[in-house]
């Protein structure tokens, strides 16, 4: 808390935790217990994975008849799947930097899996928490990729434990 303050000059409006793993009810109340201690009341806790059981396609009509375009969707899309839950592509076509009239997809062949956005607290409309976590798979600043398949509170999460895992024999 001082840290922040120190270095912000004051406490933040809202906090977000993602993990890759269900929230239990004793840490939403420890969480949110915690930081309504410090006066942050607004908080969402969100659980990413990737879903892999689900493969689109997208489609486009062609002289009234729907035809499978063969490309993923795009990059962006997201579909509410329940009060709490979203599927969202942050893995998927973008407009080409050379043409606009022609898609891009960096993953090559095969077809992306979306990320499962499941909100287990908070107030945050899935919108927004969609918009958040895309902005966040553009902040790999060690990559020349365009984006990351997670977004970077997930990803670079996963690279230091890659690394302590490494390290913790010394």
């Amino acid at each position: 808390r001082e840290l922040f303050l120190q270095s912000m000059n004051e406490l933040p409006k809202r906090v977000v935790v993602h993990k890759r793993t269900p929230f239990r009810e004793d840490e939403i109340k420890g969480i949110t217990d915690a930081l309504k201690s410090t006066g942050i009341e607004d908080v969402d806790l969100i659980e990413i994975n990737i879903e892999e059981s689900f493969r689109f396609l997208s489609q486009k009509i062609n002289y009234g008849n729907i035809e499978t375009d063969g490309f993923p969707l795009s990059r962006g899309t997201c579909i509410q799947v329940a009060p709490y839950q979203a599927l969202l592509w942050t893995h998927g076509i973008v407009p080409s930097v050379r043409n606009n009239s022609y898609k891009y997809y960096a993953g090559g062949r095969s077809i992306p899996a979306p990320l499962k956005i499941v909100k287990h607290y908070g107030k945050g409309d899935l919108y927004t928490i969609a918009n958040e976590i895309l902005g966040f798979t553009k902040m790999n600043w060690n990559s020349f990729n365009l984006y990351t398949k997670l977004p970077a509170t997930l990803d670079s999460s996963a690279i230091l434990a890659k690394v302590g895992k490494l390290l913790s024999k010394y």
